[in-house]
């Protein structure tokens, strides 16, 4: 086999000094083959033309060749670059493309929270960029490089939040060696898998990039003081591993805040549209201010915007959209029409339910209902709309439907395996507690013990399926229902033994209240804390009270105003007294200050007037005194309020 030949260009030659001048020897000579083409080395094949660049009498390494650059670069397609939003800053998309192809940043997603109260620390109106690097140097030399990068190109300032500088990495390092021959020196194990060096998460906060969007003054934003403050876009970009990002899951946070956001946008158009088509007649619906959670589908058309209702039943009701449309009542939805009977008084609306749970004609009310029903309409949809029903007329009081009966039904619903909302389940628990009435000649209210079982075994089932059946809804159901005895008027025991059984009863439930873990929601508060006062259960107000500031939630002028207006309508003078020494001056150390303006002011000369019944003669006499300075004040805020209506 003819060996390879080498060109004098490749030979590597050690010195040009001859040390001999005999020429070489033919064996040391490499042979010459008759077949070029075989010969040829792999180089020769791969720069051919070395050997002709190449003078004869230079020699150079084949250590020392410069080979041609190889530059590789990152594809960029559609899947790896995210979707740029509307009205973003024009770095943005060259910011995304640097963080992929130049800092090799994989898995990028990009989430527009300019319309969400992001954590203050990030600033106001951010663009989010989320990426993971392949390893925790990865990750360090990214984050570092792009800080420089936003420095040269941009001119920002960018603060990286995890990235450790080089001295501290130093000294971190140190420490954990030290701590290491410490444990090493006592025979113990250190196992820090958080050592403030490998975090695993750094997030890069590059503040306002569009530099040339005009500052606003504060007053335009609805703030109060002076100054100027940057309406522009924040861009803050989240780098981690690919272990941590798993572990912390910052999608799925800020996915749930966008949706529940975009829920919220479109409940409150659909709270919009449907204020609009609905009068101050109809009363407020059971199932929220946004209607059921679970729509019934129908093919049937909703209520005109611009139809108005009025009257107390529902011809009346009907008889405004003949404006809008052919007949009254045609093209009515099933959801509309069930809040028209809501709305009806309790007469009109057992009148329009009919005889009973098997009437489906007898009334308009019955016969639009079943005509807005689609052909097609599912089991649970219908049975969803025989509970909704049922729950509507036992509340209403109609003699035909009875609470065992929407038990029965209810407990079939679940037992069907169709899907309750917990709206609706509330709902049935609030009819299944609805006072009885005796007769007509005896209008007083009852509620036996057998419908407080019903009730309860409602919450046992709720409770098995996972419901969340404490929060402050059910304790105002629970405290409204307390004080109403369980005998008709007939049967009823003297008044000691009721009192004596009412206030076993509210400090039974008082003790559940205060040790029971309930979510706090501020709304539900604020009416369970009438109720409680109204019951007598004034611990308890005052312990809902003061939860207000400890769980984020600020008191309003509205609270005040209630608070002082349920003493005055208490009539007692010590408590009014100390109502007022108390609450008076922590209005104007509230978190937003409460000014004494409204009817606060009407509410708090009421309460002055229980508290200190002469005050208005103390207060003409210059009777130095502390009511009577309140007295003063609120004399003084009326009349500014007249002379500023006069104007």
């Amino acid at each position: 086999m003819p060996m390879p030949r080498y060109t004098s260009a490749l030979r590597p030659t050690f010195s040009s000094r001859t040390f001999s001048a005999i020429g070489p020897l033919r064996s040391d000579r490499p042979p010459v083959s008759q077949h070029p083409e075989i010969n040829e080395s792999p180089v020769e094949e791969k720069y051919p033309e070395v050997e002709r660049n190449v003078p004869a009498s230079s020699h150079v390494p084949w250590y020392l060749q410069e080979e041609p650059p190889v530059t590789e670069t990152r594809p960029v397609t559609e899947g790896h670059i995210p979707e740029i939003p509307e009205n973003s800053p024009e770095m943005l998309p060259v910011l995304l493309e640097y963080t992929y192809k130049d800092l090799g940043l994989d898995s990028l997603k990009l989430y527009d929270l300019r319309d969400l109260d992001v954590p203050a620390a990030l600033g106001a109106n951010v663009i989010m960029i989320i990426g993971t690097a392949r390893s925790v140097k990865h990750l360090n030399v990214s984050a570092d490089r792009l800080c420089r990068w936003l420095r040269n190109k941009y001119k920002l300032t960018p603060y990286a939040d995890g990235l450790l500088g080089r001295n501290e990495l130093k000294i971190k390092l140190r420490r954990k060696a030290k701590r290491a021959r410490a444990a090493s020196a006592a025979g113990a194990y250190i196992d820090e898998k958080d050592d403030g060096i490998t975090t695993g998460w750094i997030c890069v906060n590059a503040g306002v990039v569009d530099k040339n969007v005009p500052k606003a003054e504060l007053s335009d934003i609805g703030f109060e003081g002076f100054g100027q403050v940057d309406t522009g876009t924040s861009v803050v970009v989240q780098i981690f591993t690919e272990e941590k990002r798993a572990d912390v899951d910052l999608e799925g946070l800020w996915e749930k805040s966008l949706e529940r956001a975009e829920k919220k946008r479109l409940h409150d158009v659909q709270n919009s549209s449907l204020a609009a088509s609905q009068s101050p007649a109809i009363g407020d619906s059971p199932f929220g201010p946004g209607g059921q959670k679970r729509r019934l589908h129908s093919a049937r058309q909703d209520v005109s915007p611009n139809t108005e209702f009025s009257g107390p039943s529902l011809s009346d009701a009907l008889a405004a959209t003949s404006a809008a449309q052919k007949a009254p009542g045609k093209d009515l939805s099933t959801e509309t029409l069930l809040k028209l009977l809501v709305g009806l008084p309790h007469e009109g609306a057992r009148s329009e339910l009919g005889t009973g749970p098997e009437d489906k004609s007898s009334t308009l009310f019955l016969q639009l209902l079943y005509a807005s029903l689609p052909p097609s309409m599912a089991k649970t949809e219908i049975a969803h709309l025989h509970l909704n029903l049922f729950s509507i007329a036992v509340s209403r009081q109609h003699p035909a439907y009875s609470k065992e009966a929407l038990f029965n039904l209810f407990s079939g619903f679940l037992n069907d395996g169709y899907d309750l909302t917990d709206e609706l389940a509330f709902e049935i628990l609030a009819a299944l507690l609805t006072p009885r009435v005796e007769n007509v000649q005896s209008p007083a209210p009852f509620l036996p013990e057998s419908d407080m079982e019903l009730a309860l075994q409602v919450l046992d089932r709720l409770s098995l399926r996972g419901v969340p059946i404490l929060n402050y809804r059910l304790f105002n159901m629970l405290y409204q229902v307390v004080d109403i005895p369980t005998l008709p008027p007939s049967k009823q025991l003297p008044d000691e033994s009721v009192s004596r059984s009412k206030s076993q009863n509210l400090t039974r439930l008082s003790k559940i209240v205060a040790a029971a873990e309930v979510p706090f929601d501020a709304p539900e508060a604020r009416k369970l804390m009438v109720t409680l006062f109204r019951c007598e259960d004034y611990d308890g107000f005052w312990r809902l009270w003061r939860q207000f500031p400890l769980k984020g939630a600020q008191r309003t002028r509205e609270d005040y105003t209630q608070l002082f207006q349920l003493h005055a309508d208490l009539g007692e003078e010590r408590r009014a007294r100390d109502c007022l020494s108390t609450w008076v001056p922590m209005m104007a150390r509230e978190q937003s200050p409460i000014v004494l303006q409204g009817p606060l002011v009407n509410s708090l000369m009421h309460c002055l007037l229980v508290a200190d019944p002469d005050i208005y003669n103390r207060a003409e006499g210059a009777s130095p005194s502390y009511f009577s300075e309140i007295w003063t004040r609120c004399q003084n805020a009326l009349a500014q309020e007249a002379a500023h209506d006069d104007v």
